[in-house]
C-alpha cells in the first residue's frame, strides 16, 4: 500500500493523529535529508512536496551497448503520506537504520516524531498506534516489492528495456497525467537514469531511439508516451 495524493484525498486516521501530535519539518529542494546506513532518531510523514530514495546496485545486464555499470539508482519518489524511518515502529528492538540516501526534489514539509515522543503516542493512544503500525506492514512490503524488482530488472534486461519497463510503469503512477495522446511523464533523462541505474547519456540515447521509432515525444523534461505504453519491441 502506497499512500500519496492521486489515491488518499485524506490521511488515514491514525496518520492524522500522528501528524497532530508531531512537529513540522522544512526542507527546501535539493537537500540531503538523511544518508545510507546512519541510525534513524525519528520517523516522519511526508506532508508536502517530493523526495527520492536513493541507492546503488552495480549488477546489470551486460547483454547490450546501452548500459552503463556503477550509477546510483533512484529507486522510489516519496510524496504525501509516504515515510520515513518507519523501522522505529516496526522494529521492536526500537533501532533501526536508513537504507538509502534521501533528499527532496522539491520543498518538503514532514511530520517529525522523535524516539520520546513515538513511545508517548503509543502510551496515549495505542488503538491508532497499532492501527499504523498495520499500514506501515503495507507500505513497507509493497516498497520492498519495488526495489526488488528495479534489481531484478537490473539483473535480466538492458538499459533500453529497463527503461521501457520504467516508462510503462511511471504511467500508472501519481506522475503520469492524462493526454490526449497517451500520457505524459515530466522526468529528467538524470532521473530517469537513476532508476534504470545507466549514465544521462545513455538514457537520452535510448529515449532519442524511442523518439525516432515513433513510439513517443520528448522535449526537455517532457515525455509524452503514445498511447500511454511502450510495446515491448521497438
Amino acid at each position: 500500500m502506497k499512500l500519496n495524493p492521486h489515491i488518499l484525498a485524506q490521511f488515514p486516521e491514525s496518520f492524522q493523529k500522528f501528524i497532530d501530535l508531531a512537529h513540522e519539518k522544512k526542507y527546501k529542494k535539493g537537500e540531503t535529508i538523511y544518508y545510507g546506513e546512519i541510525d534513524v532518531d525519528a520517523m516522519s510523514v511526508v506532508i508536502t512536496g517530493r523526495l527520492r530514495r536513493i541507492g546503488t546496485c552495480d549488477q546489470v545486464s551486460d547483454s547490450d551497448t546501452y548500459n552503463d555499470k556503477g550509477h546510483d539508482v533512484l529507486f522510489e519518489y516519496l510524496e504525501r503520506g509516504d515515510t520515513l524511518g518507519e523501522g522505529l515502529m516496526l522494529v521492536r528492538s526500537r533501532t533501526a537504520q536508513h537504507d538509502a540516501m534521501i533528499e527532496t526534489e522539491t520543498e518538503v514539509s514532514l511530520a517529525v516524531m522523535g524516539k520520546a515522543a513515538l513511545a508517548r503516542f503509543k502510551v496515549a493512544d495505542p488503538e491508532a498506534y497499532e492501527e499504523m503500525r498495520d499500514l506501515l506492514v503495507e507500505m513497507t512490503l509493497f516498497r520492498l516489492g519495488l526495489t526488488r524488482k528495479t534489481i531484478n530488472e537490473m539483473v535480466n534486461l538492458d538499459a533500453k528495456e529497463r527503461i521501457r519497463a520504467t516508462l510503462n510503469r511511471l504511467c500508472g503512477t501519481g506522475i503520469g497525467i492524462n493526454h490526449e495522446r497517451g500520457t505524459e511523464l515530466r522526468i529528467s533523462r538524470q532521473d530517469l537514469a537513476l532508476i534504470v541505474g545507466c549514465s544521462r547519456e545513455v538514457a537520452g540515447r535510448v529515449v532519442n531511439d524511442m523518439k525516432d521509432a515513433g513510439f513517443l515525444f520528448a522535449k526537455g523534461k517532457q515525455i509524452i508516451i503514445f498511447g500511454g505504453q511502450l510495446p515491448e519491441m521497438f
